[in-house]
Parts: C-alpha cells; structure tokens; sequence
C-alpha cells in the first residue's frame, strides 16, 4: 500500500520538528482523497503520535503531510503505521481497513 516515504535518512535532533510525507498508491481506483486514515508515527517506546487525515497538510491527490515534534517520541528510528479504510461492500461494515507498517527514513537523535 505504502511506498518508501524517505530513500535516504534524515536526522532530526531530539526536540526538533519534522514532516513525513504520507503516500499509499491507489487500491482498486480508490485513492488517498477517497478514504479515511490515520498514521500512528513511534520510535521503539511507549509513546507514538497518531495523526489524522484531517490533521494533515493536503499537497495533491496522492500526498499528504504530517507534522510534530520529536518530543513527543523518543530517539531512535520513526516508524510509521497507515491504516486506511476503503469502501468494500463484501464487508459487513463496508469497509476493508488495510494496515501498514513502514520505516519513514527519519532517525531523531
């Protein structure tokens, strides 16, 4: 679902800010503006940062922005969970959520 969002690391300075472009191609025609998600962003700890579509900073169809601060992790690599939930009438709900799990190329220090 999700590509590689940083090819290269970033370093971010324990208390510093960062923005992780957020991208999952489409599913079956159905793109980033035509369902919900939510990416929750962690470093291996007890703490994350769950960050909603609504939350985020519109670039195009296919790219949204998240931002925050370090802070509210911890040192160590930034991983990122998408969950998205598209339209699936095979569902009792009508929707599949699809689930993720991705390195964001982002090591705060």
């Amino acid at each position: 679902m999700s590509d590689c969002l940083n090819e290269n690391k970033v370093v971010v300075h324990f208390g510093g800010d960062f923005k992780v472009n957020v991208h999952f191609d489409p599913i079956e025609d159905t793109g980033m503006d035509d369902v919900d998600f939510r990416c929750t962003f962690y470093v291996k700890s007890d703490r994350s940062v769950k960050v909603e579509k609504k939350d985020m900073i519109r670039i195009d169809s296919g790219n949204f922005v998240a931002c925050m601060n370090s802070e509210k992790l911890s040192r160590g690599a930034v991983m990122m969970r998408i969950e998205a939930d598209f339209p699936d009438t095979d569902f009792a709900t009508g929707i599949r959520k699809e689930v993720e799990v991705v390195y964001t190329g982002i090591v705060i220090k």
